[in-house]
Parts: structure tokens; C-alpha cells; sequence
């Protein structure tokens, strides 16, 4: 139950794997999943009414391993959406081991994503107190119909290579995606809510690197270097950064006890705000993150794991428009394994 009203999400699964032989693997699956919510925002006479949100799955994935270091994996994926009709997707890769510090890897996949129960009902205030609304909320006070939302395609190819061994590891990877009707988020004078872009092209680098510095510490680096466009505006896609890097140190203080610390940086993000039929674009400038977090598995109780941690260790403030400030957040919780 939430404030608006009821939500019910049911989701089931079923997979089947079967190996012929050493070199042949076929796996097979369905799935169904259902998003149903009473609310009475959906219709403009305020009644209470019901929207459900259904999507049924079948697909299949075939694994052949060609030769010792050639491996090619295809698949293909049949999706049934009451939010954004169905479609048929299909992916291809390989990947070859040279040798344990040099796999390489190649991949192109066709993509499908039927707006979400976000993109279609959400209804709540941001934290600058304008209306959130989805693609399907009906509210005359601040001159929202519902209007639909067409489901994303996208074709995407992607090149690594990686590689490990006891003292260090790294993975280095190019891609492109090209994205029909890509689901963004629309900004108003009066409410947010969400938009389709006809053509969006995202293209970049994601690089890491992982030491082993010792037995107890180990550091890892990673980079995602982003250039995207929306080929509509000539822009670069809305609340998309250029840069993302982050920094990680985990430290096994005792054989029980481990530490974790993660420094995040985001570049600066555009966005657009619709007024008076004009677009006004506006940049949320970067931000960083500093999370702490640990876990520890009491030695007297194998199947006990205490967790905890605190995010956003020094209070870094969030451009509003990007979400909610996040402040200093401290979480702790038990996990319990039979």
C-alpha cells in the first residue's frame, strides 16, 4: 500500500538448461510479471480506478564452444507488453581466450523496453515541490492529460578485452547504441514527466583496473567516458554525463570483519525545461560521493551476517533536479543464511 493508493507486483519464472554434450549448452525460459496498482489519479474525475502493467517473456540462449579458447553465445528473446505491444530481439557473441590476462570479446544485441510503472503512474512531489507525474496520471490543475509512451528499440555492439591473475586485473571495452524512441524524462513549468526521444545515439569507453596490493587490501579504478546524442535537438542526452569514475578500496581488517570504501565522481548533466512551447536547457553541475560500508561474520555464527554503512560520508550536496538530496545516510541490518 502506499499513500496513492494499492500496488500488487506478482512475478514468475521458469528456466530450463540442457547440456547434450561438452560443447553445447541450450537454455530455455519463461517469464511473466505483473505490476497492478488502485489509485485515483489515473482519471480526471478523481475516482478510484485500476491500471496493471503485464509483460510475458520466452526465450532461448544457445552456448558452443567452438574450440578450447572460441566460445559463441546467441539468443533470442520474445516479449509480449500490455504498456508497449511485442517485439522479438536477438543477440550474437563470441568471446577468445588468448590467455588468462587476454580474453577478448565481441557482441551485438538488439534491445526492447516497454515504459515502466514509473514512466507510466507515478504521482508525487520532487524535493523542489513540483509535481512527479507519469505518462499516465490525468490532473486539469496542472494541465496534464495522459499521453502515451512508445517502447524503446536499440541495437547495441560492444568490443573488450580483459584480463586476470593473482596480483591484478582490468577490462577495457568500446560500444555503441543506437536508441529509437528512447524514454526521457520531460521538465514543464508546471509537473516532470516522461518523454520519447526518436533518436538517440550513445557511444563510449568503460575501463577498470583491480590490484591486489596485498592479502587484506585490494583497490580498483574505474572509468566510463560517455558521448551521447540526441539526434532531435543536436544535444547531449538529458541527465546523461560525460564522465563517471570511481575509486574503491576494501580492506580485510579481520578474517571476519571487511571494509569497503567507494569514491564516486559524476560529471555535469544537462536538461531541458519546457515553458511556453520553448525548451530552456540547464546543466546540474557534478557531484561526488564518499560511501563507507562494512561486513562481519561472527565467528561463533556461520549462517549470521551483521552488515552496515553509511552513505554520503560528507554531507555532498545533489542538484535538486536530479533527485532527492541524499544527505547522510547510515544503514545497518542482519542477514540470516539456512
Amino acid at each position: 500500500m502506499t499513500g496513492d493508493g494499492k500496488v500488487t507486483i506478482q512475478q514468475h519464472s521458469l528456466n530450463s538448461l540442457w547440456k547434450p554434450n561438452e560443447v553445447h549448452q541450450i537454455l530455455v525460459g519463461l517469464e511473466s510479471f505483473e505490476d497492478k496498482r488502485d489509485a485515483a489519479f489515473f482519471d480526471s474525475s478523481g475516482r478510484m480506478t485500476t491500471k496493471i502493467l503485464e509483460n510475458d517473456s520466452i526465450f532461448a540462449q544457445y552456448q558452443w564452444q567452438v574450440t578450447e579458447p572460441l566460445s559463441i553465445i546467441s539468443g533470442v528473446r520474445y516479449d509480449d507488453t500490455s504498456s508497449g505491444g511485442d517485439d522479438v530481439t536477438g543477440n550474437l557473441g563470441m568471446v577468445y581466450q588468448f590467455n588468462e590476462m587476454a580474453n577478448l570479446r565481441a557482441r551485438y544485441a538488439q534491445g526492447f523496453r516497454a515504459p515502466d510503472s514509473q514512466e507510466m503512474f507515478i504521482n508525487r512531489f520532487n524535493p523542489q515541490g513540483k509535481r512527479f507525474v507519469g505518462a499516465d496520471v490525468v490532473d486539469a490543475s496542472i494541465n496534464k492529460q495522459a499521453f502515451e509512451l512508445e517502447s524503446e528499440t536499440s541495437e547495441n555492439y560492444e568490443l573488450g578485452l580483459s584480463g586476470r591473475n593473482k596480483h591484478w586485473s582490468y577490462d577495457l571495452s568500446v560500444y555503441r547504441t543506437n536508441i529509437e524512441n528512447n524514454i526521457l524524462r520531460l521538465t514543464t513549468a508546471d509537473y516532470l514527466s516522461f518523454r520519447n526521444a526518436k533518436d538517440v545515439t550513445m557511444k563510449g569507453v568503460d575501463a577498470s583496473l583491480g590490484l591486489n596490493v596485498n592479502n587484506d587490501l585490494t583497490l580498483e579504478f574505474a572509468v566510463n567516458l560517455i558521448d551521447s546524442e540526441d539526434k532531435e535537438t543536436g544535444n547531449s542526452l538529458e541527465f546523461t554525463p560525460e564522465k563517471i569514475a570511481r575509486i574503491t578500496a576494501g580492506y580485510q581488517v579481520t578474517p571476519q570483519l571487511n571494509t569497503r570504501v567507494d569514491m564516486q565522481y559524476v560529471d555535469d548533466q544537462i536538461y531541458g525545461e519546457v515553458a511556453n512551447g520553448q525548451t530552456r536547457y540547464l546543466t546540474a553541475k557534478a557531484y561526488q560521493l564518499v560511501n563507507v560500508h562494512f561486513d562481519y561474520l561472527p565467528k561463533s555464527y556461520q549462517n549470521l551476517e551483521l552488515f552496515g554503512g553509511i552513505r554520503n560520508l560528507f554531507d555532498e550536496e545533489i542538484d535538486t533536479e536530479l533527485g532527492s538530496d541524499p544527505g547522510i545516510y547510515v544503514h545497518a541490518g542482519v542477514r540470516v543464511y539456512f
